[in-house]
């Protein structure tokens, strides 16, 4: 490989010629077998050697790239790219390559990555290649390469960290023998010059084997070798002859396979002797073969192999063959022949030992044959009823036949037996379409028509019709069938047609449990629900987040709560009408608890009298983890429970004097418990009796009633409790609510309350919990849910309670998000089932909304909104736009209320908020507005609010480049003067691209640029050329022209059309001579970067 900088900048002038010259075929396909074997010869040394096996063309594999050949600046290589354990540094290998083309014989001489300043040359004379092969790869392959090819000479001249080599393709067929005579280093006819080289070439080799891991054989580098088809040595190994054979019957033929046969070079002929009398009565070279013999008898058949050397082998195999039996006659018929009517005759049951070739037909018993056939089956038609005898005789091969008959009974063609049904639905209602079906009419030939007549007024026809009956009633419906045969029957039925259903459903819903521990599972019954039509379906909501989490038939279901939380499980009860109804039941999950609760007891005194009632008070117990669930008392101390509670305290009066460890058992959810004790001192009661007078009395102070405790403890993530010591009738009580991180999520946090009783009471608790998510209760009459607070009291009448007061605040976002204002917000109360609509004032702050919400009861709340405003209507502006293209909404808003409102309306896509328009729409009027946002590369579903809009389809971004225009710097130009050709390329699309323009002049492609242009912007492109004939001619970039005048020393112009080259020599960049200096130009540059 001797190329040398000093002639890069000519490379570019030949290239074209060269490509042309030698063309290297594609690529394609899978590896095939190769059809012959290969052996290598030098001098009295002979090795059998196999192709290396690939899936790709020899020229891709080889893989030789420079930079003529598309292989960049950074392979500057002129080399082999080839499996890097293939070649090897400082030696000459060999292989044969076995691709899809065929066999090749690949030479490569060194490896990639050597030191540059070694390297060598090779000579290669070549005998007998074959004259339908051919050179694929020439290793170098550029314009005025150093190295020499041709047919049966190679002149190799290389760097030592580069390769060179070649490839011929086409050994593969009968007779190659193809001779090598190597000349290496200083043998070599180019080893001095043009370069002079310092390397050596260490070692000859030829590789065998596979491409992964290849054996090397060592080569004597001064012999010539020998690559030919064929075998090392004379075949002196015998073939393995084998040999199966068929039974069979006289007069027929019987087969012979001998193809499990073998041999290590193959199988030249087989010689067949059929009957063993020695002699050889046929030789083939298919390895299979039949013979017919006259007469029945056991024949010993032997096959002898032989190979291409004359070795045999010899296998016998004894085949039976039988006489020729007569046939086995039989058939049978369709069911139920009947008059006018084909019936089928089926013979595929009769048999022969050879087979059958005739059947003949006598259908009446007459004797005589209506038909012969080959076929097994016929048919006939019968124009009357009655019994025929039928006779069949069945023939075969050989002339034997066999007869058989049967009576075949035809009779006569009965009416249909029509019937009707109501297909769908099982309860027709007015207005629903009514499926009627005829599909279990039956016939005894088949059924040719179904004539309807529904409710007196209306015809159809078919199996299957479908029918809307007007109004509601009981409607005739009366069905005429009509056989194959033309008889008819008619069948009459009266279809009852309800009213619409319009009545909902009564929903309720009850749960096993109404607490479990995380992985529990909680069985809900809705089996109490009903409808005066029937349910179809119940739509479980098992976590009251207003998506149904599974639809059954049945009422009752199964769910296995795996978070904790408080859930608030729904059911949808929809009948047939489609009328629903909603009941929920409340779930509480607790974490699974293995720790046992704090138990703690105390009472007013340790010193009681008999028969007096003493209060146990254990409200100072705790659980950390789940909640307590209930109370057990003993106590008098001897380890029996005398009595259970749920509530903290109990009162229980001793009957006799003594002394008592009363205990409580305080048990939590997961069934952990803890005890405390009290000592109690009971002494028999003081009798009464009377003073005899009383002296004087000492005065006493009053320290007042105790104060008001409150304690706000978390329970979990979105529950708690607030415990209430010491309430008075006249004093409010205060208390902050527990913290929820369900506030963050929803935009809303209960902050507080504040409840007024009716009169004193020493201990009362609020237990609170929140959902995680907004609540969807159906059940809520709001416009949109924002967010709910479950409370519930304990220790507390609900006659007690006067007011209760709420704080709620409401982020502002949260308001924008659902398309609601600060006036819109509306506040409620559970009551039984159903929620009521309570007091609320709302005070704006600047990044919240506060509510106080007033409630008569310790009982749930929610907060909601109901919109003044509306979207009345909303549609797309498209449903396809292009990737930088806004998707827009045009919709019109209606303020249904008494005053101005202000609106945000939601753009979203897939249920997230893309853009906002917020506008204030006047009392009583509607509004118009156009809502914008653009959206990323693919479909989306759009709304506004909480009204669908419908699906809109995002483009991926693309380049959309074009030539706009094509201008010159002057239309009119002398004879060898120059003009410059200005091309305004413009990308229309939404991403940045690149395209090739071509310059288009004399009717040839004359120079090419590529150009970059960015998204809806333009680009220039400029050629500059000189044009030295006279006349007119067209340059034309991509789809856009301008027409050049060339004037004459004289004046004169052209009158060419601009499609015909000058006739007189192009100087400076013609057409031939610019395309040279561009691709020299390119060499050089990249050569001097190298």
């Amino acid at each position: 490989m001797t190329r040398t900088r000093t002639r890069l900048a000519i490379v570019g002038i030949a290239l074209l010629s060269v490509a042309a010259a030698v063309p290297l075929p594609p690529s394609a396909g899978t590896a095939a077998a190769a059809e012959h074997t290969f052996v290598v010869e030098q001098g009295s040394q002979c090795y059998e050697v196999s192709p290396l096996d690939g899936s790709e063309g020899v020229a891709s594999f080889y893989d030789y790239r420079n930079i003529e050949n598309d292989g960049g600046d950074d392979q500057y290589t002129y080399s082999s790219y080839m499996p890097r354990n293939l070649p090897q540094e400082d030696t000459s290998r060999l292989f044969l390559y076995d691709g899809p083309d065929g066999v090749s014989l690949v030479m490569v001489h060194n490896a990639l990555g050597g030191d540059e300043g070694d390297g060598s040359a090779a000579t290669f004379r070549f005998r007998g290649l074959p004259s339908g092969g051919n050179w694929v790869v020439e290793d170098d392959d550029y314009a005025r390469q150093d190295d020499r090819f041709s047919r049966d000479r190679i002149d190799w001249s290389w760097y030592g960290d580069r390769t060179d080599g070649a490839v011929f393709r086409g050994l593969d067929r009968d007779g190659t023998e193809v001779t090598v005579v190597p000349a290496f280093d200083e043998q070599a006819a180019l080893y001095d010059s043009p370069v002079d080289r310092s390397g050596d070439t260490r070692a000859w080799q030829f590789l065998t084997g596979s491409v992964g891991d290849p054996s090397a054989v060592g080569l004597d580098m001064n012999d010539p070798v020998t690559i030919r088809t064929g075998y090392c040595g004379p075949d002196e190994s015998a073939p393995n002859a084998a040999l199966s054979g068929e039974d069979g019957v006289a007069g027929y033929p019987v087969g012979f396979n001998a193809s499990d046969s073998s041999d290590n070079r193959g199988v030249a002929e087989y010689r067949w002797d059929f009957d063993g009398d020695g002699e050889v009565e046929r030789t083939t070279d298919d390895p299979t073969v039949t013979r017919e013999f006259a007469a029945a008898g056991t024949y010993n058949a032997t096959v002898t192999v032989v190979d291409a050397a004359g070795n045999a082998d010899r296998e016998r195999v004894s085949v039976s063959v039988e006489s020729d039996d007569p046939p086995s006659a039989a058939f049978r018929t369709g069911d139920s022949p009947t008059q006018g009517f084909p019936v089928t005759f089926d013979a595929r049951n009769a048999s022969d030992d050879v087979g059958v070739t005739e059947y003949r037909w006598d259908f009446d018993g007459d004797g005589a044959v209506e038909r012969n056939t080959t076929d097994p089956t016929v048919t006939r038609t019968y124009d009357e009823a009655g019994d025929y005898e039928v006779g069949l005789t069945v023939v075969d091969g050989g002339g034997n036949n066999a007869t058989t008959t049967r009576t075949v009974s035809v009779s006569e063609d009965s009416p249909p037996d029509p019937a009707i049904r109501v297909a769908s639905p099982a309860t027709p209602v007015e207005g629903e379409q009514v499926v009627l079906d005829a599909g279990n009419s039956t016939d005894d030939t088949g059924i040719a028509e179904y004539r309807w007549s529904l409710a007196g007024n209306a015809t159809a026809t078919g199996e299957r019709v479908a029918y809307t009956f007007d109004g509601n009633g009981t409607f005739p419906v009366t069905l005429e069938v009509v056989d194959e045969g033309g008889n008819n029957a008619t069948a009459t039925t009266e279809i009852e047609v309800l009213p619409p259903d319009e009545t909902a459903p009564n929903a309720t819903v009850s749960a096993n449990a109404s607490r479990t521990e995380a992985g529990g599972v909680v069985g809900l019954d809705a089996s109490g629900s009903d409808d005066d039509r029937g349910v179809s379906e119940y739509r479980w909501d098992f976590d009251g987040d207003g998506e149904t989490d599974e639809v059954t038939a049945n009422p009752t279901v199964e769910r296995a709560y795996g978070s904790t939380g408080t859930y608030d499980a729904t059911v949808t009860v929809v009948d047939n009408g489609g009328n629903a109804a909603s009941d929920n039941v409340t779930v509480r999950v607790f974490p699974e608890d293995g720790t046992a609760p704090t138990a703690r007891l105390s009472v007013a005194a340790n010193t009681t009298e008999t028969d007096a009632a003493v209060t146990f008070d254990a409200s100072n117990a705790s659980d950390g983890q789940t909640t307590i669930t209930e109370y057990r008392w003993d106590f008098d101390g001897d380890g029996e429970t005398d009595e259970v509670t749920t509530d903290a305290t109990v009162e229980h009066a001793y009957g006799s004097a003594g002394t008592y460890n009363a205990t409580v058992a305080v048990v939590d959810f997961g069934n952990n418990t803890a005890n405390a004790t009290v000592r109690m001192e009971v002494e028999p009661a003081e009798q009464a009796h009377s003073s005899g007078g009383g002296g004087g009395g000492g005065g006493s102070t009053s320290l007042g009633p105790p104060p008001v405790v409150t304690e706000t403890q978390k329970r979990g993530p979105n529950a708690g409790v607030v415990d209430v010591r010491n309430a008075r009738g006249d004093e409010t009580v205060r208390a902050d609510l527990p913290a929820a991180a369900a506030a963050e999520k929803t935009g809303v946090a209960f902050r507080s309350m504040a409840v007024n009783l009716a009169g004193d009471d020493p201990h009362f608790a609020v237990e609170t919990s929140r959902s995680g998510e907004r609540i969807a209760d159906p059940a809520l009459p709001a416009d949109v849910a924002l967010g709910s607070l479950s409370v519930g009291a304990n220790y507390v009448r609900s006659e007690q309670i006067e007011r209760v007061t709420y704080e709620v605040v409401v982020e502002r976002s949260r308001l924008a998000d659902a398309g609601l204002a600060p006036a819109d917000l509306t506040a409620y109360r559970r009551a039984g089932d159903a929620w009521e609509r309570t007091n609320a004032t709302v005070t704006s702050r600047r990044e919240t909304v506060v509510l106080r919400v007033e409630t008569d009861a310790l009982s749930s709340i929610a907060v909601g909104g109901e919109r003044s405003v509306t979207v009345a209507d909303a549609e797309l502006g498209a449903t396809r736009v292009a990737a930088d293209e806004p998707v827009s909404v045009t919709a019109t808003l209606r303020n249904e209320g008494e005053s101005a409102a202000e609106f945000a309306a939601n753009l979203t896509a897939d249920g997230e908020v893309a853009a906002t328009e917020t506008v204030t729409v006047p009392a009583g009027e509607t509004k118009r507005i156009i809502v914008e946002a653009t959206l990323a590369p693919g479909r989306h579903r759009i709304a506004l609010g909480q009204t669908r809009v419908g699906n809109v389809t995002v483009a991926e971004p693309t380049a959309d480049i074009g030539v706009a225009d094509v201008s010159l710097n002057s239309s009119t130009v002398s004879a060898g003067g120059r003009v410059e050709i200005t091309a305004t390329v413009e990308n229309t699309g939404s991403e940045a691209g690149e395209r090739a323009v071509a310059l288009t002049l004399f009717g040839q492609q004359v120079a090419n640029e590529a150009v970059r242009v960015p998204a809806h912007d333009t680009a220039e492109v400029t050629f500059v050329r000189e044009v030295e004939a006279a006349g007119n001619y067209t340059a034309t970039v991509g789809n856009t022209s301008a027409t050049l005048e060339v004037v004459g020393d004289d004046g004169s112009g052209g009158d060419g059309d601009g499609q015909t080259a000058p006739r007189v020599p192009v100087s400076g960049f013609g057409v031939g001579a610019a395309v040279a200096a561009l691709l020299g130009a390119a060499l050089l540059a990249a050569r001097n970067r190298g």
